[in-house]
């Protein structure tokens, strides 16, 4: 069985305060990307990033502009020797304007769309993978999926987990941002 990080984009590795990326210009990492990734590749995870992209439905891009912002995170990675397995993008939205993605699907996350499909063809170790995200729509994916939650107070996180304190519904973690998870994941890995 391998160990995973299901891993949210926007909040998470990059900046996502000027609403919806759309462009690979408007696309930046936080500073501590790339060293988090390396500590969690080195301590034995594969990388699967998970991205809900109602953006599409709305109308706001296209999945071919995704697919821009995409290859300029991926040369990043690449330049970093960060590789990263699979990349899930959800474009749904009930509300949406756009055919057919507006709709509810299973694949927008906190539902489990996306990791059912992955798990037909991955051993995944339940026990040692996580769910990072900056959202409670991430923690309840990964409860959904039986998996561990790290909130990051990067991005939207605080306002997420203030919520999670009102609602009593909890992250299994909470930290400051991706870096602070890789370590709470390395420490955790020692024990």
């Amino acid at each position: 069985m391998s160990k995973y990080i299901f891993l949210d984009r926007d909040g998470t590795i990059n900046y996502d305060d000027e609403g919806y990326i759309a462009k690979p210009e408007d696309f930046r990492l936080f500073p501590w990307t790339i060293k988090a990734l390396k500590i969690l590749i080195e301590i034995g995870y594969e990388i699967v990033i998970i991205s809900n992209q109602s953006g599409i439905a709305r109308g706001f891009y296209t999945f071919a502009d995704v697919e821009k912002i995409h290859k300029k995170m991926l040369d990043i990675f690449h330049q970093n020797e960060i590789k990263i397995k699979e990349i899930f993008v959800s474009p749904y939205l009930k509300e949406g304007i756009i055919e057919p993605f507006n709709i509810e699907h299973e694949d927008r996350k906190p539902g489990i769309g996306f990791y059912k499909k992955f798990v037909k063809y991955n051993t995944v170790d339940k026990h040692k993978s996580y769910v990072i995200g900056d959202s409670s729509k991430d923690f309840n994916f990964a409860k959904n999926a039986g998996l561990k939650s790290i909130l990051v107070l990067s991005g939207h996180g605080k306002n997420h987990f203030e919520k999670a304190i009102e609602t009593k519904n909890y992250p299994d973690f909470a930290v400051e941002n991706l870096l602070s998870a890789a370590r709470l994941i390395q420490k955790l890995e020692r024990k």
